[in-house]
């Protein structure tokens, strides 16, 4: 993992470009585990993200983009202290 600032994410979000959203495999029951983009999630890891799922061009792309993917995991957790948005890490996650 990249160096980024103390903290952690909760355990529901994965780290991504120094910010927590809520995991990928979470967000698209495991179809798409893999985040490329703040709202783009893939089945794969390779260059085939770069195209979207379903388009008849012939390059076979593997990623899916919805808006619903930009948020943190503490959505619907009916917790006043976790995050409904991207955030940084939280340094609180990470404290004894």
């Amino acid at each position: 993992s990249c160096p980024h600032k103390p903290g952690a994410c909760l355990a529901d979000e994965e780290l991504f470009l120094n910010m927590c959203y809520m995991k990928c495999s979470v967000l698209t029951g495991g179809t798409y585990p893999y985040r490329t983009a703040a709202a783009t999630c893939c089945k794969r890891t390779d260059m085939s993200c770069m195209v979207e799922d379903g388009l008849t061009d012939g390059l076979n792309g593997q990623s899916l983009t919805n808006a619903s993917f930009a948020v943190g995991g503490g959505c619907k957790d009916d917790n006043a202290d976790t995050h409904c948005r991207p955030h940084m890490p939280q340094q609180s996650l990470t404290e004894a």
